[in-house]
């Protein structure tokens, strides 16, 4: 394992002024040896830990490195930080008594005439894990055999959701929305016209290349069977065998802006009351995006206009059954609260709306005003709901609760398995989804860790 800390300033450290400076060398020490002991606790596998400590935050100056090897460490530092050596009252300014104390096998590190610790260069990162952190799109190492089936791929490249050289991209379709703000006409058949490149090409856009599009953009099957696929995010690539398949399914990363392109042909349609081809080409962003979320709010507003609430409710539905932000159940909830109004359903309808708590979307004053319409319809005295009370409706009316246990599961399973076999990279926006939903700052910290390593953030 490789630890970047940060060391606090100098000058806030609770000492007569003289002493400041060995106090804050004596607190890097000591911090060092606890980082050291956790590090060892947390894997009987872990045989080495090397640990620089920053002036600031962690990617400040560096000004002090040490290394411990598992058997030394266990047999001699650790001892020394339990039995009390380490916290004797001459030692809080006496860094270089700590550093007797602890042995570590290697180290880094210079102490001027006050004691205080000094720039350095800090012990070098071991290679293997740098090797960990291979862009993901070029990443060519193969998963371990257990991880193959569940998250549907081989090879690392094969996760990577974000890289994309088509040669029509976002950009390049957001400026034929804007440049033709006013002409619909003419916006819808420039946008045919990208997906005909698109097909041309013939290409995935990137080193994992597979299937391509036809000459209408439709996504094509791979040589070898595998299936188009765009997600708006890497955690969600994570959940794809919660849907259809199995083990042997594969994919391959469709362009972006294939997707974009019928998201934005669907938008043109229902702005311009053809409701059949909205319907449509939303659902080809549906299939092509399964675990995207935002695809099914569009649609179920597609439904909501020619007021076939039904039909949006299920679309809205299923996208709970996967939805893991906070403000994408926000915002599915919002549109189900009124659609299950509009048919009827009221306890479910005051549920939903109960439920938009976490997502901080723009709806909370209409989801109120509309709750409280929903309660004095019910006879109620106020729309307010507890959350055990409207899980409960919402479970009795078939709605899922979501973010669903199952699904918290899979991402919880894939970061921790992908961490633990050496793709930091592919695992930290699962952590960072998962983070979103735990309410803490730990397991944020973990994925910008998993994220950044132990280089800071300004080499990666």
């Amino acid at each position: 394992m490789v630890v970047r800390f940060s060391i606090p300033n100098t000058a806030i450290m609770p000492v007569a002024s003289q002493y400041r400076d060995g106090f804050a060398s004596a607190y890097a020490v000591r911090l060092a040896g606890m980082l050291a002991w956790a590090a060892f606790s947390s894997s009987v596998r872990l045989t080495q830990v090397d640990l620089t400590g920053c002036v600031g935050d962690a990617d400040g100056i560096p000004v002090i490195s040490m290394g411990f090897d598992r058997v030394p460490f266990m047999m001699g530092a650790l001892p020394a930080m339990k039995n009390g050596q380490c916290d004797v009252v001459p030692l809080d300014v006496d860094p270089l008594a700590l550093l007797n104390l602890l042995r570590p096998v290697r180290y880094v590190g210079f102490f001027d005439g006050n004691r205080a610790l000094t720039p350095i260069t800090p012990l070098a990162t071991p290679a293997v894990f740098l090797e960990k952190r291979v862009s993901e799109w070029q990443d060519q190492r193969a998963l371990p055999e257990g991880l193959r089936g569940f998250l549907r791929a081989d090879r690392a490249c094969e996760l990577d959701v974000m890289h994309d050289e088509s040669p029509v991209s976002t950009d390049d379709v957001n400026a034929i929305m804007e440049e033709n703000e006013g002409s619909p006409m003419v916006a819808e058949l420039q946008l045919e016209a990208a997906l005909a490149q698109l097909g041309e090409s013939g290409e995935a856009g990137g080193v994992c290349e597979a299937g391509g599009t036809d000459e209408t953009g439709v996504a094509k099957i791979g040589e070898n069977g595998e299936i188009p696929l765009y997600c708006s995010r890497p955690g969600v690539r994570l959940i794809i065998s919660l849907l259809d398949g199995d083990e042997h399914t594969r994919y391959w990363k469709l362009p972006d802006a294939v997707v974009d392109v019928h998201q934005n042909l669907g938008e043109l349609a229902k702005n311009n009351g053809d409701y059949e081809r909205a319907e449509r080409e939303l659902r080809a962003c549906i299939k092509l995006a399964p675990t995207s979320v935002r695809f099914y709010e569009e649609l179920s507003q597609v439904y909501a206009r020619t007021d076939e609430y039904g039909k949006a409710a299920d679309v809205l539905i299923g996208a709970l059954k996967i939805a893991v932000l906070p403000i994408d159940c926000e915002v599915l909830y919002y549109r189900l609260g009124y659609a299950l109004w509009q048919l009827g359903r009221l306890p479910e309808a005051l549920a939903c709306y109960a439920m938009m708590v976490n997502g901080g979307t723009p709806f909370r004053t209409a989801a109120r005003d509309e709750a409280e319409e929903v309660s004095r319809q019910m006879g109620l005295p106020s729309p307010d709901m507890k959350y055990g009370d409207a899980c409960d409706a919402l479970r009795s009316g078939g709605v899922p609760v979501a973010p669903e246990g199952k699904v918290l599961d899979t991402i919880a399973r894939a970061a921790i398995c992908l961490t633990d076999a050496g793709f930091p990279l592919l695992a930290q926006d699962a952590a960072w989804m998962l983070g979103m939903r735990d309410g803490g700052d730990v397991i944020g910290a973990v994925a910008m860790s998993l994220r950044f390593g132990a280089e800071g953030r300004s080499k990666n």
